[in-house]
């Protein structure tokens, strides 16, 4: 904790470009759209979005499916953040959020500081509230 994370850039399903150190970030990794896992690890996010901006938190979905895909998932469900198009696991990869071998993106979260600095890093779906007090730190 505390360490640099990797750099990286990649657009969202609306198009719109993010880095890191543009401010809070929790990038949220996830294998699927419309699979339930995900989809219940993203609803959680959604239904604290307000208490995740309230911390100065933007919470960023990150998945290697298209565009389209994105946006038809966040419609179906409401996600009112972005989702990341993570071309060729661009962002996974260096994050170590992809699984060799499989091609697959690992359930992971990592909150990054307005610095880039790694300050919560969890396999799996920590909820939004942990990812609330761990920017309150």
């Amino acid at each position: 904790m505390g360490a640099l994370g990797p750099t990286w850039s990649a657009s969202d399903h609306l198009g719109q470009r993010h880095g890191r150190g543009d401010g809070w970030q929790a990038l949220i990794f996830y294998p699927g759209d419309d699979t339930p896992g995900c989809t219940a690890q993203l609803q959680d996010i959604q239904a604290h979005l307000a208490d995740l901006e309230a911390a100065g938190v933007q919470p960023l979905g990150v998945n290697p499916a298209s565009a389209e895909s994105h946006a038809r998932f966040a419609d179906r469900y409401g996600f009112t953040f972005p989702i990341l198009v993570d071309e060729g696991a661009a962002v996974a990869r260096p994050f170590g959020a992809r699984m060799r071998g499989l091609g697959r993106t690992i359930r992971t979260v990592y909150l990054l500081d307005p610095d880039g600095r790694v300050v919560f890093a969890e396999r799996g779906a920590p909820s939004a509230t942990a990812l609330v007090a761990a920017a309150a730190r």
